[in-house]
């Protein structure tokens, strides 16, 4: 087996952020049959942040990648 030293050891995490925020909350009359829900329009725009540590603990920078 091969020895690695604490720094080549790297935990890597890719969380995706979505801009769409819509709320699950609305205000209208009731026996309203049509309900408009509001959206930002970001439909299709999404950012992932890669978070990454090492083995002793560092936290190295994130790594943003855009997707628009």
């Amino acid at each position: 087996m091969t020895n690695y030293n604490v720094h080549q050891i790297r935990n890597a995490n890719k969380n995706p952020v979505c801009f769409n925020i819509t709320s699950f909350n609305t205000v209208n009359n009731v026996s309203t049959k049509l309900v408009v829900i509001k959206t930002s329009g970001n439909i299709n725009r999404q950012v992932t942040a890669t978070l990454t540590v090492l083995a002793d603990g560092s936290k190295l920078s994130p790594y943003v990648n855009l997707r628009w």
